[in-house]
């Protein structure tokens, strides 16, 4: 049987680190930071650049490539993403900042298909295994399709 990828858009997650960066202040940040968060990516190493873009942007601070650099490195985290040349690549300034809220749309869709995804294949292995009662499997994917459905509000 062929694996199948999880749902992700990687060129998406890029474009949001971007859209994030070109302005230099928390105001892209801010129209977005309760839609979108660290774990969100598909992509490891853009979810903790954007971790970084959400700590400068919770201290009030400039975010750009050298700040994020910065804060990257602050963290410890700065070689674990490919040190600064791919932070300026991951962030390199080719979007604007209007394009924010679509690109993290893309990313929070993708996120939510993917823990869908999760609940289900829990589901499916609890119903295999036959060490609980159908109503108690239905009943846990039923509650994280309505915490996802909740939380897409």
């Amino acid at each position: 049987m062929e694996q199948q990828l999880l749902p992700k858009n990687l060129e998406a997650e890029q474009a949001l680190l971007s859209c994030l960066c070109v302005e230099g202040t928390t105001d892209a940040y801010d129209s977005i930071s309760n839609a979108v968060k660290k774990e969100d990516f598909y992509e490891y190493k853009n979810g903790i650049v954007f971790g970084a873009i959400s700590s400068l942007a919770s201290k009030g601070e400039a975010i750009d490539t050298i700040a994020l650099c910065e804060e990257l490195k602050q963290l410890g985290s700065l070689d674990e993403v490919g040190g600064a040349v791919e932070v300026m690549m991951r962030t390199d300034g080719s979007q604007t900042s209007t394009s924010t809220k679509y690109f993290a749309n893309i990313v929070s869709e993708k996120a939510k298909l993917r823990d869908m995804i999760k609940s289900f294949r829990i589901g499916v292995e609890d119903a295999i295994s036959e060490n609980k009662k159908a109503s108690e499997i239905s009943g846990a994917v039923q509650n994280k399709l309505i915490e996802l459905e909740v939380g897409s509000e």
